[in-house]
């Protein structure tokens, strides 16, 4: 009986031994690999500053987990877009080795151009990539749960219980994007009185055509466009599904068609009257106008079709001018 004992202990040592060697080495492989990816961005003109990786994770998973990372990437040029984490995690799961996990945690920011710097934090926030023989995939799942972001000037923060994306920029003719998002918590403002408080769900599709590399004007001269094949929105008694097309004009402006379905604008124009940011006069000329657009439907509320084109920064329902659209200065 000892001699067994000691032999369950010996093997036991030797499991424990060999766990440990793994772990080490992959540890050692994503801090690597990591390096590897920091170098490349750099080179491509990227700011990226960081940490020391420090190992973690044994002995189920191989982690290493870098401190006050900010990354700046130029593009598109003059864009370009900011990102800070307090800490991120990097690694796999030793049941799921070919997934790579970045785990982003503490508070974060984001800043698109010259835009406002976005604090937020998470619950849970992991993005998550196919890791094949020679590189990581270029397609990506996110999840998040529990965003709470607080914009400058903003009467309150901006709730999301729960966001799931994927990004596919590998093996199709274009980046595409499909990402939904439910119960969404408004900051305070009079919109959010009269619709309502929370969007129940939001919903996109789209996929970007042409060089998005480099400049926005490259972009354009390439005949880039943004197509939503899909959006939805259902936020209060309003409920919205669209599709568009857009693209930017010869003055860098956003110009594109969209095709909208509505159900509840009347019960919207309504509400927006009552909290006074409509006259009752425009609410009832509105919904007059709308309901010339309405189509019935079988099953279902009536809904209202709006072809929408925005054009020389002029949008339009039909041939009908709506609004002109403020110059964006890129």
């Amino acid at each position: 009986m000892r001699r067994f004992s000691m032999i369950c202990l010996a093997v036991l040592a030797a499991l424990l031994l060999g766990s440990g060697a793994l772990w080490w080495w992959a540890t050692g492989r994503v801090a690597a690999e990591t390096e590897l990816w920091v170098a490349a961005r750099r080179s491509e003109g990227w700011r990226v500053a960081m940490g020391a990786p420090e190992r973690e994770g044994w002995p189920l998973s191989a982690h290493i987990r870098l401190r006050d990372v900010v990354l700046h990437a130029p593009v598109p040029a003059p864009v370009g877009m900011d990102f800070g984490a307090g800490e991120v995690t990097i690694g796999v799961a030793f049941l799921h080795p070919r997934t790579l996990q970045i785990r982003p945690q503490g508070t974060q920011h984001v800043r698109v151009g010259a835009g406002p710097d976005l604090g937020f934090t998470t619950v849970s926030h992991v993005f998550t990539t196919e890791l094949s023989d020679e590189a990581p995939s270029q397609d990506a799942n996110v999840a998040i749960e529990g965003l709470l972001m607080q914009a400058p000037g903003a009467a309150g923060p901006l709730s999301v219980g729960h966001i799931l994306a994927r990004i596919t920029m590998s093996g199709a003719a274009m980046p595409q994007l499909a990402l939904k998002a439910e119960r969404i918590g408004l900051p305070a403002s009079p919109v959010a009185t009269a619709l309502g408080a929370g969007i129940d769900s939001m919903m996109l599709d789209a996929a970007l055509t042409g060089d998005i590399a480099t400049t926005l004007s490259a972009w354009r001269d390439s005949q880039g466009s943004l197509a939503v094949r899909q959006f939805s929105l259902d936020w209060g008694r309003l409920s919205v599904k669209a599709t568009a097309d857009l693209r930017l004009d010869a003055r860098m402006q956003p110009s594109g068609r969209a095709d909208a379905s509505l159900v509840g604008v009347g019960e919207t124009m309504d509400a927006l009257s009552k909290a006074g940011l409509i006259l009752p006069r425009a609410a009832m000329a509105a919904k007059a106008v709308l309901a010339l657009l309405e189509r019935p439907q079988p099953n279902g509320p009536a809904v209202v079709q709006l072809p929408l084109t925005l054009d020389n920064r002029t949008l339009q329902l039909g041939r009908i001018p709506l609004a002109q659209m403020p110059d964006i200065a890129w």
